[in-house]
């Protein structure tokens, strides 16, 4: 009898607040389940930065300040100088680099270090600030569509239960933290009718052009997307100024217009990883960074082939990765088909920890990733659904914008992939967005019937 008196109080409770309007509820309210929310990621991010240091303890020093020059994927000096002697470059073996980092992650770390140093401050600033925008973005949404707590509740869970998502999330050390986070930011409110929608929509697409080179044709096909579909003019403006701003920057210091495929001037070599013969031996277990590779600066005598006396600037030392991949290119295309097939079944069906770093004599595991497997599962369902509805909505346009902006997404994310590579951590914000979609599908669904 106990027991069963229980069941019915919590039966009660979840019908009283659970399934409560999130409109009916109280400013009071909406504070204290921000208090709660907020107060998780908190801890949350604590416990990610114990973890972190214990992984990579040279990125603090014994005050527990940033090492800024540790930081990896070639940010370190580059923040370093931007923070030390606000120049933003780096000196790559005494050439100047003014455009082999997009700047939004390196002026994050500039932003922060005007209020502290240390490393705990960054991971939970960073964190706190972008979980209450998704908060508010996700209250605002909800409230527009009168949905249950139960429902805000889970489409806000959906960044933080599944904890390879939540991993990505909360770093710092690559931009694909900005992406997990704004890519399906960008997805709940291209379907919203917020007052001021295609301001934000405009503002995220700015920020994803600054952020990574790939983002580049997710942002041109949304911004086309508007302007053609929507009539919204908004959107590809944001594109315009964040394609000038990088553009002239970049002209002013090297006399280039850094666009498309140059707008980072290291985008060649990057290139070069893919464009190797061995690179399906590695792929995608092993990080690519271990193949043996043309590197201008230090292998200048072992497999380098017609190396220049001396590069006088960054483009220069793009162009020879240019040439390099183009003659890769012109005598290996059925390997770099064979490659591109590697890459799709990765991208959809690869199941287990990739990217790893190799030990001589100690072959890399093959460990199954629950947490990764549910995202991959999450995507070919979503993808699946996304198929059948547009099908059955007789590709009508009016009936199946959640899922043109779903294909817009996912189809101009894979060109970079299949050219370059991709592992799981650059495909969060897909994960995200399959999430998403699923749950507004079955909300739509559910309030149809």
């Amino acid at each position: 009898m106990y027991i069963l008196n229980i069941v019915i109080l919590l039966k009660n409770l979840y019908k009283k607040v659970f399934l409560k309007n999130i409109n009916e509820f109280t400013q009071l309210n909406i504070i204290c389940f921000y208090a709660v929310y907020i107060s998780l990621i908190f801890i949350t991010s604590i416990v990610f930065y114990k973890y972190f240091i214990i992984l990579y303890p040279q990125i603090i020093d014994n005050n527990l300040n940033i090492v800024y020059e540790s930081i990896p994927f070639a940010y370190g000096e580059l923040i370093e100088n931007l923070i030390v002697n606000k120049k933003y470059s780096s000196s790559i073996f005494n050439t100047e680099f003014y455009l082999n980092r997009l700047p939004v992650v390196p002026f994050i770390f500039f932003m922060a270090s005007f209020f502290s140093s240390k490393l705990y401050f960054l991971i939970i600033s960073k964190n706190i600030l972008l979980f209450s925008i998704l908060f508010f973005t996700i209250l605002k949404f909800s409230r527009e569509r009168n949905y249950k707590l139960f429902s805000f509740l889970i489409l806000n869970l959906i960044f933080l239960y599944n904890f390879y998502n939540l991993k990505i999330i909360y770093n710092f050390v690559y931009a694909d933290f900005i992406v997990a986070i704004f890519l399906p930011l960008l997805f709940i409110i291209s379907i919203s009718n917020f007052k001021f929608k295609y301001f934000y929509i405009g503002l995220i697409i700015f920020i994803l052009y600054l952020s990574k080179a790939n983002m580049f044709p997710i942002c041109l096909a949304l911004s086309l997307y508007f302007l053609f579909f929507e009539k919204k003019k908004i959107p590809l403006i944001f594109m315009l100024i964040s394609i000038l701003s990088w553009g002239l920057f970049g002209y002013i210091k090297t006399n280039k217009f850094p666009f498309g495929a140059t707008v980072l001037s290291t985008n060649s070599h990057a290139l070069s990883l893919s464009f190797n013969k061995n690179f399906h031996k590695v792929y995608p277990l092993i990080s690519v960074d271990v193949l043996d590779k043309c590197h201008l600066f230090q292998n200048r005598y072992t497999i380098c082939k017609n190396l220049p006396n001396k590069i006088d600037n960054e483009w220069e030392y793009y162009n020879f990765y240019k040439e390099q991949n183009q003659k890769y290119f012109e005598q290996n295309k059925k390997r770099l088909l064979k490659d591109v097939i590697l890459k799709i079944k990765t991208i959809f069906f690869n199941f287990y920890e990739d990217g790893q770093i190799y030990k001589i004599n100690e072959p890399p595991e093959k460990n199954f990733d629950i947490f990764i497997f549910i995202n991959k599962l999450i995507v070919l369902l979503a993808i699946i659904i996304a198929l059948k509805s547009t099908i059955n909505n007789s590709f009508k346009i009016s009936n199946i914008k959640i899922e043109i902006i779903f294909f817009i997404i996912l189809f101009s994310s894979l060109p970079p992939f299949l050219l370059g590579w991709a592992v799981n951590r650059h495909l969060v914000f897909l994960f995200l967005l399959s999430h998403i979609y699923l749950f507004l599908k079955f909300k739509l669904e559910r309030k149809i019937k």
